[in-house]
């Protein structure tokens, strides 16, 4: 079975939050800036050619089970498409690309960075706009980010949660971050900065090959919000 909760689906604009993961609205949004110039440290963007890209940043050392999660998207990405995604992935500490390297959407796991802080500074270099190089276009950041976090963010008063969270905060921590990617997108200014959606996945645990039950493999739970408990199965 499959437990994932959709903690938060926003965009930056104030209106009704997308429904969709991929946001469609974002795309919209980015393709009106092409041709704009804005004020500021942003550039221009004239001729931008729309790839399919994905960056990752997760440190797979922090999470165990971001592997697994990671190889089953990218197979579904890859599923969802026509043309083959680029997922670029890199770790919090490595030399991430400014700009996202154009990705088009930006998946952070929550789990792989210390605090909110963290997020901040990396959104800071990965949402920044890039000059052109040898006559190429302005480069193009993602307008999408979603956050990989955990079941239990909001609910660290309530067994077993209270427990996981008793050394370290760790579902704190990880809450501060899934309430600051919010903060982020609200903030951005119309006319200056690109528009950003976000989304928020919390996903149980990952269970071993030894732990996977008898029931229905195939099985998947999702729900808005942080009310479901159990394990995704590997």
């Amino acid at each position: 079975a499959m437990v994932v909760s959709g903690g938060d689906i926003g965009d930056s604009t104030g209106g009704a939050p997308s429904k969709l993961l991929g946001s469609v609205d974002a795309a919209r949004r980015r393709g009106q800036l092409v041709n704009e110039e804005s004020e500021l440290d942003e550039l221009a963007v004239v001729n931008t050619v729309v790839e399919n890209r994905v960056l990752v940043v997760v440190d797979d050392k922090k999470d165990k089970g971001a592997a697994s999660i990671l190889s089953r998207l990218t197979s579904l990405l890859n599923d969802a498409f026509d043309s083959d995604i680029s997922v670029d992935t890199y770790s919090p500490s490595s030399n991430i690309p400014i700009g996202g390297k154009n990705a088009q959407t930006a998946i952070i796991f929550a789990s792989s960075l210390n605090d909110r802080s963290s997020l901040e500074s990396l959104l800071g270099r990965i949402l920044k706009r890039t000059a052109p190089v040898g006559g190429g276009s302005v480069g193009m950041p993602p307008s999408h980010v979603l956050i990989v976090s955990a079941l239990g963010t909001e609910r660290t008063n309530k067994m077993p949660y209270s427990m996981q969270n008793l050394f370290g905060g760790k579902l704190d921590k990880l809450g501060e971050i899934e309430r600051g990617i919010g903060a982020i997108s609200r903030s951005r200014i119309a006319g200056k900065q690109s528009p950003l959606d976000y989304t928020v996945v919390k996903f149980g645990d990952v269970a071993s090959d030894d732990n996977k039950g008898g029931g229905d493999e195939d099985t998947i739970a999702i729900q808005p919000g942080d009310v479901l408990d159990g394990e995704i199965g590997p």
